[in-house]
């Protein structure tokens, strides 16, 4: 009974090493190491949700300076001007 309980425990700690190993590819310091699938697992996992859509569209102030509107569709304000452009006053 101990054998099998000291076998359950190592593959325990053999799985938590590989589980370690794999999240110091992506926190450790250096140049990251990790795979393709971890790549992505990533990207998932810090995929914001709606809530936090949301919330960032109620807390976020969008201003722009020095932006004038093209006068009409699909014109510029200026020739050869986009109309945004920062050294514009």
């Amino acid at each position: 009974m101990a054998e099998a309980a000291r076998r359950r425990q190592q593959s325990r700690r053999s799985d938590d090493a590989g589980d370690e190993h794999g999240l110091r590819g992506l926190v450790g310091a250096g140049p990251s190491q990790v795979g393709v699938s971890g790549a992505l697992r990533a990207r998932d996992a810090a995929r914001p949700t709606e809530a936090d859509e949301a919330a960032a569209e109620r807390a976020v102030r969008v201003v722009r300076r020095n932006y004038v509107p093209p006068s009409g569709p699909g014109t510029s304000a200026e020739p050869g001007r986009s109309g945004n452009s920062p050294e514009r006053s």
